[in-house]
């Protein structure tokens, strides 16, 4: 049996007829991957609705087990310095702990004494008041639409600056939603090291990024992408899986109060099996997935809204910073730093990142004609 990473990985059939389209056409729905992703949703959404409903009862019955995943999901948001693969070995475990504690917050499980009180200022931001502004209006117009959402709170606080340059939080209209929240807390933390541990990888292809020039590097963001694509789709997996779990099974007007389960009524009557229609949602995710091609479409996919608004000089400068953190956490070693060794790599950037371009200007100007 082919692995998920195998099939997300797997080249269309189609894809030396494709060249010769649109970059925007979609493959044709009788597409030997689109079959497999088809499959792998039949196969494994039952599955993990079954995992889930068997430890969301666990934690009805065991409480110790929530606060247990409750504190580890918030060490790993509030404590920069364990984040590292020294606490945290498995970032694709962590992403289940933090699922299980998402539903049961939807589920009403969770003691409101456990509940993130102050939510941590999200990482990899590069921001001025003026792209502030304009976010937060995209965002109160891309919010509602979304179908997925993982429970984003009601209100939110916002910010301002007084005379001297102080910031103060100023609280929102309604009372803002107490509790962990996928794109406001987590995300931007997982985000970061997922991207920190794939520096390795992205040097292994592009030793040359190692150098860290400044300003915008429309280089550095495409060779990234390109080298850790099977990473951005394994994390986009995992995000609608959860997404999929919580619109069908934890669902409830917006602003509704959560409201403590005593027994999982629903999904016990269903012996924890998903719906019909949910399977069908999930391939059309998997399908969407396997056909990111952009930054701006993983972000979509994972739903973290400040990556959706970055601009190319704060994206370029978020990914240098990675290359630090995974340099100073020992991912790798920096053995171009100094010297004649540095010199050689400073040449080596220049040159291929020339041959880049002009290569990417080519196929601009053939896709314009």
């Amino acid at each position: 049996m082919r692995t998920v990473e195998a099939i997300l990985d797997l080249p269309h059939a189609s894809v030396k007829q494709r060249q010769m389209l649109s970059p925007h056409t979609i493959p044709a729905e009788d597409d030997p991957v689109h079959h497999s992703l088809a499959h792998a949703a039949q196969q494994f959404l039952p599955i993990y609705w079954q995992v889930f409903h068997l430890l969301i009862s666990l934690c009805r019955e065991n409480p110790a087990i929530l606060k247990a995943a409750h504190a580890r999901v918030r060490q790993f948001i509030e404590h920069k310095d364990k984040r590292s693969k020294e606490y945290e070995p498995e970032l694709g475990e962590l992403v289940v702990v933090a699922a299980l504690v998402f539903a049961c917050q939807d589920e009403g499980l969770l003691p409101a004494a456990l509940a993130l009180s102050e939510p941590p200022q999200p990482v990899l931001e590069h921001r001025s008041r003026h792209r502030e502004k304009e976010r937060e209006s995209q965002a109160s117009q891309t919010t509602a639409g979304r179908r997925y959402d993982l429970r984003n709170p009601a209100g939110h606080a916002h910010t301002t600056r007084s005379a001297g340059g102080a910031r103060t939080v100023v609280p929102p209209d309604v009372n803002p939603d107490p509790y962990i929240r996928w794109s406001d807390h987590f995300a931007g933390p997982l985000l970061q090291e997922t991207m920190t541990r794939g520096v390795g990888d992205v040097l292994d292809h592009s030793p040359d990024l190692q150098w860290l020039e400044t300003g915008v590097s429309q280089y550095r963001i495409a060779r990234t992408f390109q080298h850790m694509r099977s990473q951005f789709r394994l994390a986009a997996l995992q995000v609608s899986m959860l997404a999929v779990f919580s619109y069908y099974e934890t669902q409830r007007p917006a602003g509704a109060p959560v409201i403590p389960h005593p027994a999982q009524t629903h999904l016990d009557r269903v012996f924890g099996n998903p719906p019909p229609e949910a399977i069908v949602t999930l391939t059309e995710e998997v399908k969407a997935i396997h056909r990111l091609s952009s930054w701006g479409d993983f972000f979509t996919k994972v739903q973290y809204k400040n990556g959706r608004n970055w601009s190319d000089e704060e994206l370029s400068a978020g990914l240098r910073q990675c290359v630090l953190l995974s340099e100073q956490r020992g991912y790798h070693i920096n053995h171009d730093s100094h010297g004649e060794a540095r010199r050689r790599l400073f040449d080596t950037r220049e040159r291929r990142e020339n041959e880049w371009m002009r290569e990417h200007d080519k196929r601009a100007g053939n896709r314009a004609s």
